[in-house]
């Protein structure tokens, strides 16, 4: 077991936390989706006038109605039962949006788009088409979307009702995203970019009927009150520090490999902005951690942490086939009169569940909500909300968010005395396997709410 430290290149405090093992497993059910739900895909199209059409509708209930759309004008209604939906549609040279559309015997409906270039005649193509595959009713929703043209692509991004909710730069031609959606409809939109500046969207209703995604006012994690006070974007902020040593052990003579952090990284990042860290040089056991500080928040009793975390690597398993990812930490803390609140946490790729760190017995106690060691090239949002009680020197780990999926912890530790100085912050540290296999990690779009 390897523990970790929290630090400051100014205030020098040292602090053990780590990577520990795992505990017993957690299970997780669905339902069943809503018997009058509709879900429609579309093909990709040829970007050549006349473009075929091709739609297909799945739906519990009998399909009773189809409507084709170009540019928002209806082209072709009809009164069909057939689940898929072939036309040849003329298109004039230009970009354009078709649309198709089907209904059921409920009277329920669901729809899907897709974006086409129609190049002038001689012209060379430069156009993409984009698609998306029917989108389950069930939270958080996979999207998976398809882009098809003559060039290279770029990049992806996907919204949400209009924001943004994954964005990478890939030439990959298909992409697959989980996207945590609450209950109801949504509007999905695929966007994908090639070599010539081109670029294609595909949009599609999701209706979620089924959601473990539960909205912050009514669930574990509360809404910040009015009083409250946030950081955001706190990777693109100067003043972050490192450490090697402090992070394996509390002494400061843990294993030390090579590791160093990079701001201002435009790919892989969710808002052209994001930090990157490095931990390898295949020592061992090997950790780094990586720090801000925010100075004392003594007249604070609630943390918010949220971070969104993707990892790479050279070579992504080890010898013995697991992931090079031993565990990821992400921590927050206050400093306060004397004691330390630590509200420590790691998701623990070595044995598969959450775990939060005990103060008094510097060591990392397991959690029931397992940690699904979130794959290489994939972004994931990570949210822990915590509390203190001042009078009584107890940290509460109430609630931890993973893509929106809210889990309950509800555990209370002793705070642990301290001499150092008032202080607030927040930490994210890589720990390497046995190997001390190299790897990197991209942390975008930080946020810490304190009240």
């Amino acid at each position: 077991m390897r523990l970790a430290a929290i630090w400051s290149l100014l205030l020098l405090l040292a602090v053990s936390l780590g990577c520990g093992s795992a505990g017993l497993s957690s299970s997780s059910s669905t339902q069943a989706a809503n018997p009058s739900s509709v879900s429609v895909t579309l093909q990709p199209v040829q970007p050549a006038s006349p473009v075929q059409v091709v739609a297909t509708a799945t739906s519990p209930s009998p399909i009773v109605q189809w409507q084709l759309a170009v540019d928002s004008t209806v082209v072709l209604k009809q009164a069909s039962s057939a689940p898929q939906l072939t036309d040849s549609v003329p298109l004039t040279a230009g970009q354009h949006q078709i649309t198709a559309t089907a209904s059921n015997s409920t009277g329920k409906t669901g729809s899907a788009s897709v974006a086409v270039t129609i190049g002038t005649a001689g012209a060379s193509a430069t156009s993409l088409s984009v698609s998306l595959k029917p989108i389950p009713s069930v939270s958080p929703a996979t999207v998976t979307a398809t882009a098809q043209g003559p060039n290279s692509l770029t990049g992806w991004a996907v919204y949400l009702d209009s924001n943004l909710v994954y964005k990478q730069n890939t030439s990959a031609n298909t992409i697959t995203q989980s996207i945590p959606m609450s209950s109801g409809q949504h509007e999905i939109i695929a966007r994908a970019w090639d070599t010539s500046g081109a670029y294609a969207t595909a949009s599609a209703t999701a209706d979620i009927t089924t959601s473990n995604t539960t909205a912050s006012s009514g669930g574990l994690i509360p809404n910040p009150p009015s009083s409250a006070k946030t950081w955001n974007d706190v990777e693109e902020m100067k003043g972050w520090s490192d450490c090697g040593a402090c992070a394996g052990n509390p002494s400061g003579t843990g294993p030390v490999g090579k590791y160093w952090f990079k701001q201002g990284v435009t790919s892989p990042s969710l808002d052209g902005n994001s930090m990157e860290t490095y931990i390898g040089g295949w020592v061992p056991w090997a950790d780094n951690v990586f720090g801000f500080h925010f100075g004392p928040q003594n007249w604070a009793n609630h943390i918010l942490y949220t971070v969104h975390f993707l990892w790479n690597a050279p070579k992504t398993t080890s010898a013995d086939g697991s992931y090079v990812v031993q565990a990821a930490e992400f921590d927050s803390f206050f400093f306060s009169n004397g004691f330390k609140y630590m509200f420590g946490t790691q998701c623990d790729y070595a044995g598969g569940y959450w775990g939060i760190w005990n103060g008094p017995e510097n060591k990392w106690q397991n959690t029931s909500v397992k940690c699904n060691k979130f794959p290489p090239n994939q972004w994931h949002t990570v949210t822990w909300y915590g509390e203190r009680d001042q009078n009584q020197k107890k940290v509460h780990f109430v609630a931890l968010a993973v893509d929106g999926h809210q889990s309950k912890i509800d555990r209370w530790m002793d705070a642990v005395g301290s001499g150092s100085n008032d202080d607030s912050g927040i930490q994210f540290q890589q720990d390497s396997d046995r190997y001390g296999s190299p790897w990197n990690a991209w942390v975008d779009q930080i946020s810490l709410t304190v009240w």
